[in-house]
């Protein structure tokens, strides 16, 4: 199975890292994201 990372960056700094696999995709946000997007509930 190939995994591929993206990292998200926001202002140069790291929000999120978006890992995509054969069978689909997790994202994992960092205490940044949380920070700025507390109402995104898909992630944060």
């Amino acid at each position: 199975m190939k995994t591929r990372e993206f990292k998200i960056t926001s202002d140069g700094k790291e929000v999120a890292t978006i890992e995509c696999t054969d069978d689909g995709f997790n994202v994992k946000c960092t205490e940044e994201c949380a920070k700025m997007c507390k109402d995104f509930k898909g992630c944060c």
